[in-house]
């Protein structure tokens, strides 16, 4: 305990030192700061049930039948003036102070000397589904849930996962009669994100990891330039809130990747009851402030949380009062896995034969259309159009692809495909779309994708 509290001490220290030579900076004044991203409302205090793991007693059948909504209805709304009364830590006001563009500030009185720019960010890497024919890891929906565990950016469904890589970098330019005219140092970093969201709770794990991948002209001068990172839930307002550490480091070429871990859970009232869907896009990601070498008279905003495309997103209109989150930037994914799951066999065998067949692919990754959750009328709609009749006998039931909840159906004039199987596998078929309706939280207009698994292990998405 001595030594997180040391650790704790410096930070603190370190974040006091930084504001301090911002407030009496004159390039502090007029900062130019990026527009936020999703004005979501805070102040419901934390404290939300933490219900067990997905069971097959929470997934009757009778729940499959149940009405969704629509997720983005009300999923982003403006702050009340009481939410905006929460006290900035230091972080924030530290983060307040920073600047984006400081040669834009520059006046008269600053006619010569050295002035700092953000450069434009860029999204370098996302999830794949497949990537160079490997395949993504599957997570079983009878797995023992954890409502704290590692993002796990190749796993199966991938709405349990947020995975991001953002590249981003500043520049530090001379000044001569109050015109930037040379650039003389520089930085670049790559800022990975990770989050595990936690389809039963408000709660998640955020994860965050630098690397250095270039200095040069000012920026080489040890001991380099001074960081310190917090998390967009530090925000004012924000729909979130963090455990509240911050990690203080420096810029060096050849150390290694600065790692960065976070509990978080959500703010906005989802988990107490008041709202029904939130989105937090423009919060979930680290956020850095950084003081340079060659121009420490400024430091400069790394907003990672605003622009790395990390949408989550906390309801509780899926399955009726259940709450929770998911990473409503991916799409959904439905798995029929015959080898851990025999009796939906020939199901699996039909979807791997229609997703050929057919000539839009539907819910292939690679080749196909994206399919769409259809609302309860269109669901009956399908079935009615697919499968009017009964097959013959008491141990056949009619199957159709694309699935019932896809807008993509047949009542709406899109190419199906119908195959007459045994009951018992239509069952199997139907508690699996069940679960990954809960895991993935699907609401009408959610996109989403559909995997058959053979009982020899070939996939439905292999080429």
């Amino acid at each position: 305990m001595k030594g997180i509290s040391r650790v704790r001490s410096r930070v603190l220290t370190v974040l006091a030192i930084l504001a301090a030579s911002l407030l009496t900076s004159p390039s502090a004044q007029g900062a130019v700061r990026p527009e936020r991203l999703g004005h979501i409302s805070v102040g419901v205090s934390p404290g939300a049930a933490n219900p067990d793991g997905l069971t097959k007693s929470t997934l009757s059948s009778g729940q499959r039948n149940m009405p969704v909504t629509s997720r983005r209805k009300n999923a982003t709304w403006h702050p009340t003036p009481a939410d905006m009364n929460r006290p900035a830590d230091e972080f924030e006001r530290l983060r307040r102070a920073a600047l984006t563009d400081g040669c834009a500030s520059l006046t008269s009185a600053r006619a010569s000397g050295r002035c700092t720019r953000v450069e434009t960010p860029a999204i370098k890497a996302d999830t794949s589904r497949t990537i160079s024919g490997a395949r993504a890891r599957i997570v079983s929906p009878d797995a023992s849930r954890s409502p704290r565990r590692e993002p796990d950016c190749n796993a199966l469904p991938f709405r349990m996962n947020s995975c991001r890589n953002v590249g981003w970098g500043y520049t530090v330019w001379e000044v001569i009669n109050g015109v930037p005219v040379k650039e003389i140092g520089g930085a670049q970093f790559e800022y990975a994100t990770g989050v595990a969201w936690d389809y039963l709770s408000v709660n998640w794990s955020l994860r965050g990891a630098i690397s250095v991948t270039a200095l040069w002209g000012t920026e080489l001068v040890l001991p380099g330039p001074d960081a310190v990172v917090s998390t967009g839930c530090t925000k004012i307002p924000a729909p979130c809130q963090s455990d509240g550490t911050s990690y203080y480091f420096r810029l060096t070429l050849g150390e290694p990747v600065h790692t960065q871990a976070w509990e978080q859970y959500e703010t906005a009232g989802v988990g107490a009851g008041t709202r029904d869907i939130v989105s937090m896009l423009g919060y979930i990601g680290p956020v850095m402030v950084v003081r340079s070498v060659g121009a420490p008279h400024e430091t400069l905003q790394f907003d990672i949380a605003q622009y790395n495309g990390v949408d989550g997103q906390c309801d509780r209109l899926a399955y009726g009062s259940t709450v929770g989150c998911i990473a409503a930037e991916r799409e959904g994914d439905f798995i029929y896995a015959a080898p851990d799951y025999p009796t939906v066999g020939l199901v699996a065998q039909h979807v791997y034969d229609a997703q050929r067949a057919l000539p839009n692919n539907p819910g292939w990754p690679a080749k196909g259309i994206v399919l769409t959750w259809a609302d309860d009328a269109t669901r009956d709609a399908n079935r009615r159009h697919a499968c009017p009749n009964s097959p013959p006998g008491d141990d056949n039931s009619c199957d159709e692809f694309p699935i019932a909840r896809a807008r993509e159906g047949g009542s709406l004039g899109f190419p199906y495909s119908t195959r007459e199987v045994p009951i018992e596998s239509n069952s199997s078929q139907g508690g699996l779309t069940a679960k990954y309706t809960l895991i993935c939280r699907m609401l009408t207009g959610d996109p989403f994708y559909i995997l058959a698994i053979l009982p020899d292990g070939r996939w439905s998405w292999d080429e």
